[in-house]
C-alpha cells in the first residue's frame, strides 16, 4: 500500500511509532524526523536513527566537502550549524511518500540572514526506515544555491567565466 501526505504537520512531536515495519512505520518516523527538524529540535534527530546510521548526499566528494557519506548523527549536527547565524530558517513539507521501508520527503528549505543572503532550494530525501529506525538517508540537493548562500560565488565566477 502507498502512503501519501503533503500537509504541514500539527506540530505534535510526541506520536507514537508502530512497532513493525511497515508504511505506516516508515511514515510516522518521517513526520516526527520533519516536525523535529521544523521545530529546530536537531538535538532529537539522534532518537530516530539506528547507532551506525549514514546519511549520504549527492555530488563528488573529491570537489564537495559536504557530499558523499557520513555518519547520520555527525550530518545531523551539521544540519543545525550550517543555518544557525540565519535570521529565519524553515523546512516546509511539499510531499511525503512511504512504501513499506523506504520513504521519501521531498521539502523546500529557506534560510533568510544575515544581512541581504538568501537561500531557498529543494531536496529530495530518501529514506530506509529498519526496524523502527532510520538507517540510511540519501539526499539530493542544490549545491550552487548552497554555495551562494554560504558567500561561495567567487568560486563559480573562476568556474563559468575562467576569471574571478
Amino acid at each position: 500500500m502507498l502512503a501519501v501526505a503533503s500537509h504541514q504537520l500539527s506540530g505534535n512531536l510526541s506520536h507514537q511509532i508502530p512497532e513493525h515495519d511497515s508504511t505506516e512505520n516508515t511514515h510516522s518516523i518521517l513526520q516526527q524526523w520533519l516536525a523535529f527538524v521544523q521545530a529546530g529540535h536537531y538535538d532529537k534527530l539522534d532518537t530516530l536513527a539506528s547507532e551506525d546510521a549514514n546519511w549520504w548526499v549527492d555530488g563528488d566528494k573529491s570537489k564537495i566537502s559536504l557530499a558523499g557519506d557520513m555518519p547520520y548523527k555527525q550530518r545531523q549536527k551539521m544540519l543545525g550549524d550550517l543555518f544557525a547565524k540565519a535570521n529565519t530558517y524553515t523546512t516546509d513539507l511539499l510531499s511525503l511518500t512511504a512504501e513499506g521501508e523506504t520513504g521519501v520527503l521531498e521539502v523546500l528549505r529557506k534560510a533568510y540572514g544575515p544581512g541581504d543572503k538568501k537561500y531557498e532550494s529543494n531536496a529530495i530525501m530518501r529514506f530506509t526506515v529498519r526496524n523502527g529506525k532510520i538507517v540510511e538517508i540519501r539526499e539530493y540537493i542544490d549545491f550552487i544555491a548552497l554555495a551562494f548562500y554560504m558567500g561561495l560565488s567567487g568560486i563559480f565566477d573562476v568556474l563559468v567565466h575562467g576569471k574571478p
